[in-house]
C-alpha cells in the first residue's frame, strides 16, 4: 500500500498524497502489463482526466511510471523515483490521430511546479497543469518543456516524441526523461 512508498516520492506528488478512488484504477490491460514491472498499480493515481485523454502515476519502490490513455491506444513512460522528484514524468507523443506532424505532451509534474512552458521553434505556449499536476499539450515541432521547480531552479526538458502503442501483457516499455 502507500505507506510502502518512499516518503520523498509521495511528498514531490500531490495525487499520491491524496486516498485513492475508484477513478484512479488503471485499465485492466495496462494493470497486467506492468505486472512484475516494479511498480505497483494499486497505488497508482489519476493525475488528468481529459475528454479523450487520461494519465495516472503508478509509483514504486525504486521506479515510478506514467501511463497515457488516449483513443488511439495505451503508453507507459518509466523513470528512476529520483529522476521522478525533480523532473516529473513527460513524453511526448503522436497525436490521436498517429499524425507524426501534429504531437502531444503528457506529463505529471511534482508538487509546487510553477511556470510550465512548452517551446518550438517559433513559439513559446503556457501549460495547464491540473491540481494533481497532470497535463496534455498539443505542440508541432516540440522541442523542450521548462518550468521551475519547488526551489526556485530553472528545468528545462528536450521531449522526443513517440508513437502511442497499445501495452500488452509483459514489461511496460521504459524510458528515461
Amino acid at each position: 500500500n502507500s505507506a510502502t512508498l518512499p516518503t520523498d516520492l509521495t511528498a514531490a506528488f500531490s495525487a499520491l498524497q491524496r486516498p485513492a478512488t475508484a477513478a484512479d484504477a488503471v485499465p485492466a490491460n495496462v494493470d497486467a502489463a506492468m505486472s512484475g514491472s516494479g511498480v505497483n498499480v494499486s497505488d497508482s493515481r489519476l493525475a488528468l482526466s481529459t475528454s479523450g485523454a487520461s494519465l495516472w502515476i503508478v509509483p514504486g519502490l525504486a521506479s515510478t511510471c506514467m501511463v497515457t490513455q488516449m483513443a488511439g491506444g495505451t503508453s507507459s513512460m518509466c523513470t528512476t523515483n529520483a529522476s521522478a522528484e525533480t523532473k516529473g514524468l513527460v513524453t511526448g507523443i503522436f497525436d490521436r490521430n498517429q499524425n507524426a506532424a501534429g504531437q502531444e505532451w503528457a506529463g505529471i509534474l511534482p508538487t509546487g511546479v510553477t511556470n510550465v512552458l512548452a517551446q518550438n521553434a517559433g513559439s513559446t505556449l503556457p501549460v495547464s497543469i491540473s491540481s494533481d499536476g497532470g497535463f496534455m499539450q498539443p505542440v508541432t515541432a516540440p522541442q523542450t518543456l521548462s518550468f521551475t521547480d519547488p526551489g526556485g531552479a530553472q528545468v528545462s526538458l528536450p521531449v522526443t516524441p513517440a508513437p502511442l502503442a497499445s501495452l500488452t501483457a509483459g514489461t511496460p516499455t521504459c524510458s528515461s526523461n
